[in-house]
C-alpha cells in the first residue's frame, strides 16, 4: 500500500518569520462550507498534551470550533492560547502522577501505565466524550490513542473519530525498523521487531482485555479483542503527528494514514525573572563563543528522583564546558554547580536548544522534534515507552547518540559528549535538519487533511 505524504508547506518564502520560530498562527480560513466542531481529547504529560494544543490553535486559524478535553491541570496553558476547555475527571497533579512507581521503568512502565492509569479512567472518558459530543453537537473526534473509552463515545454517537499517534512506533508496523525494548540495539533485526510486536501485542492483549471487557459489558456495548492496540489505528483517519523526515511512510502502515508533520507548541506558562537571568546567560555564551551543552528531562521523567542534574554539572566540569539545566523543579537543583553551569526550571525547547553546542534529552517525542528542529546533535538517554524508539531513529539519522539511563554517570556523558563535540559529520547532518523543519507545520497540515476528506 502507497501512503500519500501531505506537502509541508505551500510556499516556505511567504511564512512571517514568528510562524518560522514556531510561536504565530497563519491565519488562512478554510474553503468548507461550514465549520467543523472538533472535539479533542488526551491524557498523559505536556509531551501528550501540547500537540493537541497546537492542532486546536491550527483548528481556529482555519475557522473551525475545537473544544480540547483535558484535565484541569493543563487548562491554562490551553487557554493562554486561547483553546475553549473542558474538564476531563478530577484535577491531577502531574508530578504526584508521574511518580507513581514504575511509571518510567524501562521494562514495566507501559503495562504500570495501563493498567494504573489508563483503565481508571476508561469509563470516566466514556461518559465524558459522549456528553460533550452531545453538547457542542461535534462534527468529529480527535483523540489520543491511549484515551480508551473516547473511540466508544464515538461508536455509540455515531461520530467519526481521529486516531492521532504521536510517535510512529504506535502504528507497530512489523516492516518499521521500530524499537520496542530498550534491550535491542538500535538497528534491530526484522526477525528481532517481528517477536518483539508479537510479544508486545499478546502482553497487551492479556493485560487489557479482559478489563476492557467487563467495562464495556457494564456500559451496554458488546465485548471484541486487541482493544488497545486498535486504539492506535482504528478510526476514519490515522495521523502520524511526527516528520516525514523523521520517519517517513513504510509498507504495511494503517490504511489511509497520513503522515503530516510535527505540530509546534512547547510553551507551558508566562514569563517570569528567571527567564530573564536565562537570556543573559545564553547572550554571555553567545559573547564568549562558547554556547552551552544542555540538559533536560522534559515534563515527565524529570520527576523519576535520579541523579541525572548532579551528573550532568560534573560532566560539564569534566570537559571544561558551560551547561545549562532545565531540572522541571526548584527541589532537583544539584547541591552545587561548577562555574559556567546554571539550572532554571523551565524554558521553551524552540527558544534554547537552537542556541546550545549539544541537546541532552530523555528521548520524549517533543523533546526529540524539537531537538531535530534545533539542527544540533543531541545525545539521548532514554527511559521507557516510546524513548528508546525514537532515541534509535536519532542515532540511524545520524544527529545522535544513546546511554541508557541507567548507565548514566558523569564519566559516560563527558565521553559521548566529546565525540560528538568533535564530530564534524554529526554536527553537518544534523543542521541540515533546521531550515525544513523550521518551515513545517504538522498541525496545519493535520488539519487540512482532515478538511480534505470531510469535504470527500
Amino acid at each position: 500500500m502507497s501512503l500519500r505524504i501531505v506537502p509541508l508547506v505551500d510556499d516556505p518564502t511567504n511564512l512571517p518569520p514568528t510562524l518560522l520560530e514556531g510561536r504565530g498562527v497563519e491565519r488562512v480560513p478554510s474553503v468548507m462550507s461550514r465549520p467543523l466542531r472538533v472535539l479533542l481529547t488526551t491524557i498523559g504529560s505536556h509531551g501528550d498534551i501540547n500537540p493537541y494544543i497546537a492542532l486546536a490553535v491550527a483548528l481556529k486559524a482555519r475557522g473551525h470550533q475545537p473544544v480540547l478535553m483535558v484535565n484541569e491541570y493543563f487548562h491554562k496553558q490551553a487557554r493562554d492560547e486561547g483553546v475553549e476547555c473542558v474538564h476531563l475527571g478530577e484535577k491531577i497533579d502531574l508530578k504526584e502522577l508521574l511518580q507513581t512507581p514504575g511509571a518510567m521503568h524501562p521494562t514495566k512502565a507501559p503495562l504500570v501505565v495501563i493498567k494504573q492509569l489508563v483503565l481508571p479512567i476508561v469509563k470516566t472518558l466514556f461518559e465524558r466524550v459522549r456528553e460533550e459530543i452531545r453538547r457542542m453537537r461535534a462534527d468529529v473526534v480527535m483523540s489520543h490513542a491511549i484515551c480508551i473509552g473516547s473511540s466508544w463515545a464515538c461508536e455509540v454517537e455515531g461520530v467519526p473519530r481521529v486516531a492521532c499517534n504521536l510517535s510512529p512506533i504506535g502504528w507497530f508496523n512489523a516492516n518499521d525498523q521500530m524499537v520496542m525494548s530498550p534491550l535491542r540495539s538500535h538497528s534491530p533485526s526484522h526477525l528481532a521487531v517481528r517477536f518483539d510486536l508479537w510479544f508486545g501485542k499478546l502482553v497487551m492483549r492479556l493485560l487489557s482485555d479482559g478489563p476492557l471487557n467487563r467495562i464495556r459489558r457494564e456500559l451496554g456495548l458488546p465485548k471484541g479483542s486487541h482493544w488497545f492496540g486498535k486504539e492506535f489505528t482504528a478510526g476514519a483517519l490515522p495521523l502520524g503527528l511526527w516528520s516525514p523526515l523523521f520517519r517517513g511512510p513504510v509498507e504495511g502502515d494503517p490504511q489511509g494514514s497520513v503522515i503530516t508533520g510535527f505540530p509546534w507548541h512547547d510553551r507551558h506558562r508566562e514569563i517570569t525573572p528567571e527567564d530573564d537571568r536565562l537570556h543573559q546567560f545564553l547572550d554571555e555564551c553567545e559573547r564568549a563563543n562558547e554556547p552551552p551543552i544542555l540538559f533536560s528531562l522534559g515534563t515527565a521523567a524529570v520527576h523519576t528522583n535520579w541523579d541525572f542534574y548532579e551528573q550532568a554539572a560534573e560532566a560539564c566540569r569534566l570537559l571544561g564546558r558551560r551547561g545549562l539545566l532545565l531540572i522541571g523543579r526548584e527541589e532537583y537543583r544539584p547541591r552545587s554547580l561548577p562555574k559556567g553551569v546554571e539550572a532554571f526550571t523551565y524554558a521553551p525547547f524552540s527558544e534554547v536548544m537552537p542556541r546550545c553546542a549539544v541537546n541532552v534529552h530523555h528521548g520524549g517525542i517533543g523533546s526529540t522534534a524539537q531537538g531535530l528542529r534545533a539542527g544540533r546533535p543531541t545525545l539521548v538517554v532514554p527511559l521507557a515507552h516510546d524513548q528508546p524508539d525514537n532515541a534509535a531513529r536519532l542515532k540511524r539519522l545520524g544527529v545522535s547518540d544513546t546511554i541508557p539511563h541507567g548507565r548514566v554517570t558523569a564519566r559516560r556523558l563527558a565521553d559521548a559528549l566529546r565525540s560528538l563535540l568533535e564530530s564534524p559529520g554529526i554536527s553537518a547532518k544534523a543542521a541540515t535538519f533546521r531550515s525544513p523543519l523550521l518551515v513545517e507545520d504538522g498541525a496545519k497540515e493535520a488539519v487540512q487533511e482532515l478538511e480534505r476528506r470531510w469535504e470527500n
